[in-house]
């Protein structure tokens, strides 16, 4: 009776060792800045370019890409597209602002006779946050913008 006792309080001890261990490498995992390849985007918001005023056909969308993991950060970016053929400018924006209401900015890449175009990813310190995104499309270089945007609460 006292080996069986032993055996399986010695089995309790290893279980609870091996928990210690992967608490402690879990946490290490959860202080990274960067995020990794194995996070999942999901479109948080999508809306069409218009132009105020004016009665002409869209011609793209802004996205809102967001990640909320169960133990990490959330991460986000934001996408515009054209529905089709290329556009003489576009770009994209995207503003973070953490639970702290600090706010970050990502870069606003303007690019040319694209078809799209994609801000970098901003990680939040926090893990309730808003993710803002702006959008615009130019047709041609004479006429106008068409803009939107797009935002995801997360708390």
């Amino acid at each position: 009776m006292k080996k069986i006792i032993g055996s399986i309080l010695a089995g309790v001890m290893l279980l609870s060792m091996s928990t210690v261990c992967f608490a402690a490498e879990s946490d290490v995992d959860t202080l990274s800045t960067e995020p990794t390849d194995e996070r999942i985007y999901v479109i948080s918001d999508e809306s069409l370019t218009t132009n105020k005023g004016a009665r002409e056909p869209s011609w793209g969308k802004g996205t809102l890409y967001t990640s909320n993991p169960l133990f990490s950060k959330p991460s986000g970016y934001a996408e515009t597209t054209t529905y089709a053929g290329t556009a003489y400018s576009m770009y994209a924006l995207l503003q973070l602002i953490d639970a702290d209401g600090i706010s970050y900015l990502s870069d606003k890449p303007y690019a040319y006779n694209t078809t799209s175009v994609r801000t970098s990813t901003l990680l939040s310190p926090t893990s309730r946050c808003s993710f803002h995104g702006s959008h615009g499309i130019q047709a041609t270089s004479t006429s106008g913008w068409q803009t939107t945007h797009t935002q995801k609460f997360i708390d």
